[in-house]
């Protein structure tokens, strides 16, 4: 079971230097944002808003849209209104899994977000706010995210496969489509990927089972440098 409190804790706690360390999350936000240019909305939502760099570019984009933007974590919404220069984002502090009718939105997106939700309560969500026609796009990773860290003897979160997501959603959706993509990141060795999922705001990787210091020392010297991750990814375009 997912702990929303340390969930929310860990990503106000990154907010302030998020932008600058989450090049990659920002490379699937602009990838999203070309699959959703080319629509016409009146209102969007944006679930796991984060600080807010995807719903300012659609606020760029769509100049007379309505965008509602919702995050769990405090501090992630407050750095998002301090970076905000569009007057058409309204921001909202709430558990996307239990969120109220906010409105009727033709367009909904989350970016490497959903990972964090469960995904039948999200889809409750969903169906609460979102249009007849309307679309939702979005990230996530996949079962072999992260593979390695789970080789060297890591826990990490478990990741729904293509096929439990696109199950999910289709009791909505008429059209559930799902591209897969694979990334290999290099880190100058696990610690620092340790250190760089820390500093996102995700749960530090922690060995599994009964960890000691000798044991953690051991796993990190044997551990490859530079060190290789599989970022497994999955957009997802729900109509």
């Amino acid at each position: 079971m997912l702990n929303k409190r340390q969930i929310s804790d860990n990503f106000s706690r990154s907010a302030k230097h998020y932008e600058k360390i989450a090049t990659f999350q920002k490379f699937l936000a602009d990838e999203l944002f070309i699959n959703a240019k080319d629509l016409s909305p009146k209102n969007i939502l944006d679930l796991g808003c984060g600080t807010g760099y995807l719903t300012r570019k659609l606020a760029q984009q769509f100049k007379d849209s309505n965008i509602v933007a919702v995050d769990i974590a405090p501090g992630m919404i407050k750095h998002a209104k301090a970076k905000n220069q569009n007057l058409n984002i309204w921001y909202v502090i709430h558990d996307c899994e239990k969120l109220p009718k906010l409105g009727t939105f033709d367009l909904i997106v989350s970016n490497a977000s959903i990972q964090w939700m469960d995904l039948k309560k999200l889809l409750a969500s969903i169906k609460k706010n979102i249009s007849k026609d309307g679309v939702f796009i979005f990230h996530t990773f996949g079962p072999n995210n992260l593979k390695e860290l789970k080789a060297a003897g890591f826990k990490r979160n478990k990741f729904p496969s293509k096929e439990e997501i696109i199950k999910i959603f289709k009791k909505h959706f008429k059209k559930v489509t799902i591209h897969r993509s694979v990334h290999i990141e290099k880190f100058k060795n696990i610690q620092s990927l340790v250190n760089y999922l820390k500093d996102l705001g995700a749960n530090t990787p922690t060995l599994a089972g009964k960890t000691n210091i000798k044991k953690l020392k051991k796993v990190l010297r044997n551990s490859p440098a530079p060190f290789f991750a599989t970022f497994e990814v999955y957009l997802g375009i729900c109509s």
